[in-house]
C-alpha cells in the first residue's frame, strides 16, 4: 500500500511553511517585532513599533496560510462557500488540543484530531450510527482538552 501523493504534498508544504513561520518570527526583526506587539501592545508603541502594521502584516500571513491551505482542500473534499464553517470546529479543537501557544503543537493536535475523526468515523459506521457525528469526536476532545488541560500538548513540554 503506498500513501497518495497529495498527502505526502500537502504534508511536507504544511512542514514547510510552519519552519518558515518560525523563522519568521523568531529570526526576523519584524517577527520579533510581532510577538512582542501580541505580549504588550501598549509598551511595544512605546518602543517604535507600529502596532496597526504589525496587526495588517499578522492578518495578512493569516489569509496567506489560509490561502495555501485551501488550494489542497478541494483535493480530498467537496467544497461549497460553507465548507469553512463545517471544518472549523475541527480545526479549533486541533489548534486547542495542541496548545494555543505552539507552532508545532498546532500540526501534532491536527493530525491526531484527523487521525481521531478518521478511525472514529470507521468505527461508528462498524456499530450502525451515521457519520454525521463526526464533529462530535472534535468537540468531546476540544471539551475534555479545556476541562483537564487547557494549556494543550504545548503545555507538556513548555517551562512557563
Amino acid at each position: 500500500s503506498t500513501l497518495p501523493g497529495l498527502l505526502v504534498i500537502s504534508s511536507a508544504v504544511a512542514w514547510l511553511f510552519l519552519l518558515l513561520l518560525y523563522l519568521f518570527l523568531y529570526k526576523t526583526k519584524v517577527g520579533i517585532a510581532m510577538r512582542a506587539v501580541i505580549e504588550n501592545p501598549s509598551l511595544s508603541e512605546a518602543l517604535g513599533i507600529n502596532v496597526k502594521r504589525v496587526y495588517a502584516l499578522s492578518w495578512m500571513l493569516s489569509a496567506s496560510f489560509a490561502s495555501v491551505a485551501g488550494v489542497f482542500l478541494p483535493f480530498r473534499i467537496t467544497v461549497n462557500p460553507d465548507t469553512g464553517f463545517s471544518i472549523l470546529l475541527s480545526i479549533f479543537a486541533a489548534v486547542t488540543l495542541g496548545g494555543l501557544e505552539s507552532l508545532l503543537g498546532s500540526i501534532i493536535g491536527a493530525y491526531i484530531i484527523a487521525f481521531s475523526e478518521i478511525v472514529g468515523v470507521y468505527y461508528l459506521s462498524q456499530i450502525g450510527l451515521s457519520t454525521a457525528y463526526r464533529p462530535a469526536i472534535s468537540f468531546i476532545t476540544l471539551a475534555l482538552v479545556l476541562l483537564l488541560y487547557p494549556r494543550g500538548l504545548a503545555g507538556l513540554w513548555s517551562k512557563r
